[in-house]
């Protein structure tokens, strides 16, 4: 059974997976100036690429276009890419990196830049690793990095040059414009963006936005879980040798716990991470003869605990309301004064449920982003000391409605 639902959830995994390559329309312009229509596959980038995937028809080959090869891409209503030879500040924004010099650590690179907002002044946006950096221009006028570097002064003071507002106060010249438009301008989407739209309404109090592109923003979603779970427990215990496995059977229960999920903004938010406080038990006795004796042995689970699984999960839209999901879990088990009762004869002692930890996997349905359902499947748990053996392994279907 455990075996059978492993390979469904590969199975299931596998073919969502592949049904997520999602070929948009788009186009890219070549060396030689040709615009071609074309089929692109949409990632969303987090990082900008430095290739793209693409074909002319559904039933074509996958190609790969390299950026030598394109001077621009985009996936219609989407985003857009264009080639461009730029300065990239190299300059580290962490604390225990930051350099002495006011100067920007510039490397030119040929890279492809999204395009956040097109118009009489355009800005751009470059992601790669720890790097986050726009650039600007006026219309037709060469592509210039917006200069911001955080530094470490005298006394290892924290320091920062905004050059950015400066050049952009400079360049941005129209009737409307004011000092105090630069004067306080934050290095980032909103402040750029709002300046850049100010000005390109001043030069043409016509203009439309022709492009708009906005940063990848993430969701952070708390949902209250409640459902059903079917539990096996068996343990043994040496001595000297193995005595014989003690089948506790099946016991099911509910669960019910409260789940912390951050869904992340790039690839189109498919893939997300979790923590999920949850309460479980497991109740089961049994009785079996002894081999050496007239007495009737028994033994009594009594498992109660609160896991805490961390997952990773990944999304499979399949319409706009509806999502399947695949997830991982490493769950951290905490017992609340468990253990297996043991009547020997004469003898009675409790063998302690300890702490562990196991592996578990996961797949799902969404509804609007509300109601979900899960089938889990808990690997095996081995959580008794004093020289016992255990395995504790269940099935659950997990409720979830989120409340925000």
């Amino acid at each position: 059974m455990k075996k059978s639902l492993i390979l469904i959830l590969f199975i299931c995994f596998t073919s969502f997976i592949n049904a997520q390559i999602n070929f948009e329309k788009g186009y890219f312009i070549n060396n030689l100036n040709e615009k071609k229509s074309c089929l692109i596959k949409n990632v969303d980038w987090k990082h900008n690429p430095t290739e793209f995937d693409y074909k002319f028809s559904e039933g074509e080959d996958t190609k790969t276009m390299p950026i030598t090869h394109a001077k621009e891409f985009g996936v219609d209503n989407f985003s857009k890419f264009i080639r461009a030879e730029v300065d990239i500040d190299q300059s580290s924004k962490y604390t225990q990196y930051l350099s002495h010099t006011r100067k920007p650590e510039f490397k030119t690179q040929t890279v492809f830049l999204k395009v956040v907002l097109e118009g009489e002044s355009n800005l751009y946006y470059y992601e790669a690793g720890n790097l986050a950096r726009y650039f600007f221009n006026l219309r037709n006028t060469k592509i210039e990095p917006l200069i911001y570097k955080s530094y470490l002064k005298e006394q290892a003071v924290a320091a920062y040059n905004n050059g950015f507002r400066i050049q952009l106060m400079n360049a941005l010249k129209c009737s409307s414009m004011k000092k105090s438009d630069f004067e306080y301008l934050n290095y980032d989407f909103n402040g750029l963006t709002k300046v850049i739209l100010k000005y390109n309404t001043c030069i043409d109090p016509n203009y439309k936005i022709l492009k708009i592109e906005k940063p990848h923003k993430s969701n952070l979603n708390i949902s209250v879980k409640a459902g059903l779970r079917s539990g096996t427990f068996k343990a043994q215990e040496f001595r000297g040798v193995l005595d014989p496995v003690h089948d506790f059977g099946n016991d099911s229960n509910l669960t019910f716990g409260i789940e912390l999920e951050h869904v992340f903004g790039f690839n189109q938010n498919k893939w997300a991470i979790s923590i999920e406080p949850s309460y479980q038990s497991f109740q089961s006795e049994i009785t079996e003869a002894s081999s050496t004796s007239s007495f009737i042995n028994k033994f009594a689970v009594d498992y109660k605990s609160v896991e805490v699984p961390l997952g990773v999960r990944h999304y499979m839209f399949l319409n706009q309301n509806s999502k399947l999901s695949l997830s991982a879990y490493y769950i951290l088990d905490f017992p609340l004064d468990s253990a297996i009762n043991v009547q020997r004869g004469t003898s009675n002692y409790d063998v302690e449920i300890v702490k562990s930890t196991n592996l578990a996997l996961g797949f799902g349905y969404k509804y609007l982003d509300k109601y979900s359902v899960e089938l889990r499947y808990n690997g095996d748990r081995k959580n008794t000391g004093q020289n016992w053996l255990s395995k504790y392994s269940s099935i659950s279907l997990i409720f979830g409605y989120t409340i925000f």
